[in-house]
């Protein structure tokens, strides 16, 4: 499987993504902090515009300490993301120490798959801009990828190159709404579609990128491109309820009843008591 050759090959219209840079106490202690913060994000994003059509701009620079009960990577994420939801902004909170978290004592930093905010930590040995410019591009929806480039897993593997494939996610995603809780609005599917089956033919696919694309086709009405990609989320991670749960809606919407029978009632027997358990079980009953 191969992209279109020009797929995203065109740099679009220039968008510039407005950025909150927030330090904790740990980061603070350091003269000039805020020269650092806004020093890296320059650094991380210098090629970007020119690339891929994305400027960042600094509007707020303010302190901000977790809450006292955040004390992983993801509890951190989550109040900040709390703070800002809503606002079309990319939140970047720079850390002086890592959360206290066993087993995550080398990570060096911590994004969503598709949406922000970004956390980044100050390490000895580490540069702030790599790691930065790598958690850039999870929000805009790029996974772990093998090889040496800036998404690769391990951070001793990156280097500032994103590879012509990412850059087109990049591309594709560079007017994602960042304000908003429904995935992809705004992006390029098609250039997703196919990026994302590549990578995961490849092996490299994840399926939380593959679940949201399905999720939107089947919000721009594209249940055949919906059900391709739901497919391979439930190949890569058979125990995703929501991925079964939209997969058989999206075979719904195509008339395969049998098809969604199966996949429905995947989902429920992951998750009889879920959210949306009770949605489950009424698409059930209109296919019987």
């Amino acid at each position: 499987m191969s992209l279109p050759a020009d797929a995203g090959r065109r740099t679009p219209a220039l968008r510039t993504v407005e950025v909150l840079l927030a330090a904790d106490t740990a980061f603070r202690t350091r003269p000039g902090w805020r020269s650092d913060a806004r020093r890296a994000l320059e650094e991380a994003t210098a090629d970007l515009a020119a690339t891929v059509g994305l400027a960042f701009r600094v509007v707020e620079t303010r302190a901000w300490d977790p809450p006292p009960g955040a004390q992983t990577w993801p509890a951190r994420a989550e109040a900040l993301a709390r703070e800002t939801g809503g606002r079309e902004i990319l939140p970047i909170a720079f850390l002086g120490e890592a959360p206290p978290e066993r087993g995550d004592g080398d990570l060096l930093g911590y994004a969503y798959l598709g949406r922000p905010p970004i956390l980044v930590r100050r390490a000895k040995g580490a540069t702030l801009a790599l790691t930065l410019r790598h958690e850039i591009g999870h929000v805009f929806g790029l996974p772990h990828l093998p090889g040496r480039n800036v998404m690769a897993e391990r951070a001793g593997r990156r280097s500032a190159d994103f590879d012509a494939v990412s850059l087109d996610v990049l591309r594709a995603n560079r007017a994602m709404a960042l304000g908003a809780k429904t995935p992809f609005l705004g992006s390029d599917l098609d250039v997703l579609r196919d990026a994302y089956l590549l990578w995961a033919a490849r092996g490299g696919g994840r399926a939380r990128l593959l679940l949201n694309l399905g999720i939107a086709f089947r919000r721009e009405g594209r249940p055949r491109d919906a059900v391709a990609c739901l497919e391979t989320a439930v190949r890569l991670d058979g125990e995703s309820a929501p991925a079964w749960r939209h997969l058989g809606l999206a075979r719904r919407d195509l008339g395969d009843r049998a098809g969604a029978r199966a996949a429905l009632r995947r989902s429920l027997a992951l998750d009889p008591e879920g959210a949306r358990a009770a949605e489950t079980r009424r698409a059930l009953e209109t296919l019987r």
